[in-house]
């Protein structure tokens, strides 16, 4: 049965090794300034700046969507309200938000592909694609794994294909798999 293709971006399912299955999230914000749409499920890097959560007095690291290739530090879980009408993604370079990322390491997401993918591929590495636009309707990424550089990318880890019914046919394009960031920048010693 053909897989239904519906990119949701990146969704934490588990955590790797001796984490068991809980999620670690942290709090990251986003400038202001920041002019690129963010929504759920979009994979984010830190930007190397902070702001100042008046309500904590703490500085917050800033994060920006992280690129088709290089390194990731996780995927926006959710963003914190400001007020009961707060949208859950930002569209606007006007409007500083403080968001909630699943960035442990060793943190697995399922990811749709975009495209076909093989048995021969669990195992493989390939890179992040951004096929599709986040929506402005359910606040969902359109992040994809980029299935044409399949062991030539190098951001994630292909670790399975999800148990999920009419997701996971591998006679079809768009299954969903599970992943892992092999470029995570907590795991990069040198800082951003």
């Amino acid at each position: 049965m053909a897989n239904v293709d519906a990119s949701f971006g990146f969704r934490p399912v588990a955590a790797d090794g001796n984490g068991g299955s809980r999620i670690k999230l942290g709090r990251y914000a986003i400038a202001a300034a920041e002019g690129t749409d963010l929504f759920r499920g979009d994979p984010v890097l830190i930007a190397g700046t902070s702001v100042l959560d008046e309500l904590t007095g703490t500085y917050v690291p800033t994060v920006a969507r992280a690129g088709t290739s290089g390194y990731v530090t996780g995927v926006i879980v959710d963003f914190e309200p400001q007020t009961d009408e707060s949208l859950t993604y930002k569209t606007d370079a006007t409007t500083e938000r403080f968001i909630l990322v699943a960035d442990d390491p060793y943190q697995l997401f399922e990811v749709q592909a975009d495209g076909s993918l093989a048995v021969t591929d669990i195992g493989n590495t390939a890179d992040i694609i951004f096929t599709n636009a986040g929506s402005t309707v359910t606040g969902q990424s359109g992040a994809e794994l980029d299935t044409a550089d399949i062991g030539t990318g190098n951001q994630l880890v292909i670790e399975g294909i999800t148990m999920k019914p009419k997701r996971n046919d591998l006679d079809s394009a768009n299954p969903v798999a599970l992943v892992r960031f092999n470029l995570h920048q907590k795991r990069y010693t040198t800082g951003v």
